[in-house]
């Protein structure tokens, strides 16, 4: 398989396991989907960066997510705070929201297969942003697409691609052809 062939396929395989994962919304749904914006922003960082930071995923949040759509309440420092809230202590509340450089997310969606809405006991009510979980998870699903459109287009995002170690590792479920065969 080539770079652009295991990338699409990652995506896929990231997109599909978090559209699962919130048709029934959960914590661990949230952690599933900041993971996968966490190894997103690290394939796209800089060539000659070897260590991803929150930079980057912020970056990834803006340039991806944000940029060139509509106005959302939220910010990519919103959704760093966030992820590393519920990363690191499974809570809606993070460092960065206590010293006020990020807002903390409260998700809520009123769809009919999926009503949900994320709360917490003992956060301020004056801090939260509420946001509206579907429309945040199209923005992450358009952002994958915008990823993948641009790693394409681009041929130094391309060679960054290449020397990925993160394309290193993949994975390939048996299917019903070559089931019980070993893939190079």
């Amino acid at each position: 398989m080539t770079d652009l062939q295991i990338l699409r396929s990652m995506l896929k395989e990231l997109t599909q396991a978090v559209s699962k994962a919130f048709q029934t919304p959960s914590l661990p749904a949230f952690i599933l989907l900041y993971a996968s914006i966490d190894i997103l922003s690290s394939l796209g960082r800089p060539m000659n960066k070897t260590k991803h930071d929150s930079e980057d995923f912020k970056d990834w949040v803006t340039k991806y997510m944000i940029a060139g759509k509509k106005t959302f309440d939220w910010n990519a420092n919103d959704v760093y705070g966030a992820r590393c809230g519920i990363l690191h202590s499974y809570s809606t509340e993070s460092d960065l929201s206590k010293q006020g450089k990020a807002r903390p997310l409260w998700f809520s969606s009123y769809s009919p297969d999926k009503s949900f809405f994320f709360s917490q006991k003992n956060v301020s009510p004056k801090s939260q942003l509420h946001v509206d979980l579907d429309e945040f998870l199209k923005a992450f699903s358009d952002g994958v697409r915008s990823f993948e459109a641009a790693i394409q287009h681009d041929p130094i995002m391309t060679m960054v691609l290449h020397h990925s170690k993160s394309l290193a590792f993949h994975v390939t479920l048996p299917t019903n052809q070559n089931r019980g065969k070993a893939e190079p």
